[in-house]
């Protein structure tokens, strides 16, 4: 097979495998390219702090009694193991937080599965920090992509049924596959596509693992193709092709205008570790604490109001059961007593042990979550409103997501964040060393070889 370039007339999917295999990416601004390093920075930072995580000690118990050829390693632990394996146990910890940075319109958890094979599989090869981004940046567009071509309203988890296919990108990009093997490797993510949102609906630490398991099958998809193992031609639109049973896609969506318009540097770098659905709740509650200097113990009532598929993530009854801290993770009425008890929502909230206290959980549980009548999305927006004891009654409304991605604060908040979450985890960094860490991955592309960077926040 020829391998044909984005823009010539071949069908949606061997333009997709092209694209990750050949395009230089010479349609990306400098600003896209600063976006690229900020998203990796963020994501090992909220790794290493989930790497104390509840399940992370779990997966990282199973790989080392796998054992395997120390080629990555773990964050925020000294051990190395495969590149399969760190990019696993990396991937549970990025994810477990729910801290890591979310494509809104996709409704995607981009980097959480590209950073953790680019770097995992990028100090197994050897491969430069150029080449590390490139392979973000393409493994984030092609999911970004698919998932953007769907409606997006199933109860499928789409990090899941699509981030695989960025997978397979980003270890395609790294492992130099040719467009036909790319080709065969998609096809092979398609075997594997699988990942519904049940274990957020439950709660249950299954949810943290799911993005993990795309990293999994991704990266073993592209290690097959490399091989000449091959797979479906028609992994988007055949009979029994991705579109077919997950979700009616447009395959012409997925790559118009791929290699020039680049969607991928849209996501929001949170500032809440929590479901993304919640953000306009807190900060609703935030600002109407702050503009009405109302103490929690001064209220009433509390009553939320969201879209229908917000409801369906965050709506619930809070119970923090089994696995209190993803409770705590996608609970509207957790986050609106966080909010207005501390000013927003932090790490420290989603300790198990804070999310489960008695006192939260009354809180939390005395609070009515509607569904808007007339208005719908994804992420936003939400109303909260409430009553003091004393008969005052305020209310605000939100539509938009807050984001430490863009704005004059970006970098100050970025710094901030990153050097928080570096002291944190099962071995916290010191503060220079946490400095030094945080410089490494934002200088990444700058000729910093992979092997360096590895062992500079090791």
């Amino acid at each position: 097979m020829d391998e044909a370039r984005p823009g010539n007339d071949v069908d949606a999917n061997a333009r997709l495998a092209a694209f990750t295999a050949l395009d230089d990416l010479s349609g990306l601004t400098p600003a896209g390219w600063e976006t690229a390093t900020r998203q990796i920075a963020d994501t090992v930072a909220v790794g290493w702090a989930g790497s104390a995580a509840d399940g992370v000690a779990e997966a990282t118990e199973l790989v080392l009694a796998e054992g395997g050829r120390p080629a990555a390693r773990i964050w925020g632990r000294g051990e190395r193991v495969s590149a399969a394996q760190a990019a696993f146990v990396n991937g549970v910890a990025a994810a477990a937080l729910d801290f890591d940075s979310v494509h809104q319109s996709s409704l995607l958890h981009p980097a959480a599965i590209t950073v953790p094979i680019a770097l995992a599989l990028g100090a197994d090869i050897g491969a430069s920090g150029e080449r590390i981004v490139q392979a973000h940046i393409v493994g984030s567009e092609v999911m970004s992509r698919v998932s953007l071509a769907t409606p997006r309203r199933s109860n499928w988890f789409t990090p899941s049924i699509y981030g695989i296919f960025g997978a397979t990108a980003t270890a395609a990009r790294l492992l130099g596959l040719s467009a036909e093997q790319t080709h065969n490797a998609f096809g092979l993510a398609l075997a594997q596509t699988s990942g519904t949102k049940q274990a957020i609906f439950e709660p249950a630490l299954a949810k943290r693992f799911q993005t993990a398991f795309a990293i999994r099958a991704g990266l073993l998809a592209a290690q097959l193709a490399e091989r000449g193992v091959t797979g479906a031609r028609r992994y988007l639109d055949g009979a029994a092709g991705l579109f077919a049973l997950y979700e009616e896609g447009s395959p012409t969506a997925v790559v118009e205008g791929i290699g020039t318009a680049f969607v991928f540097d849209q996501a929001v770098i949170k500032k809440y570790p929590a479901c993304l659905c919640t953000h306009v709740v807190i900060d609703a509650a935030r600002r109407l604490k702050e503009q009405h200097r109302i103490d929690l113990d001064d209220t009433a009532s509390i009553g939320i109001t969201v879209t229908d598929y917000m409801h369906r993530l965050i709506g619930g009854p809070y119970d923090p059961g089994r696995d209190p801290q993803v409770a705590a993770q996608f609970s509207a009425a957790y986050a609106a007593v966080c909010a207005l008890d501390g000013g927003g929502m932090t790490l420290a909230d989603i300790e198990p042990g804070k999310a489960a206290a008695a006192e939260r959980v009354r809180r939390a549980q005395a609070i009515e979550v509607g569904i808007f009548d007339d208005l719908k999305g994804h992420v936003a927006p939400a109303t909260v409103s409430i009553t003091l004891k004393g008969g005052e009654n305020f209310s605000l409304h939100v539509a938009d997501v807050p984001n430490a991605a863009f704005g004059d604060d970006a970098d100050a908040a970025l710094r901030l964040k990153a050097l928080d979450c570096l002291g944190r985890g099962h071995q916290p960094l010191g503060t220079a060393a946490a400095e030094n860490c945080l410089q490494q991955l934002l200088g990444l592309r700058d000729g910093h070889a992979s092997a360096l960077f590895d062992d500079a926040v090791s």
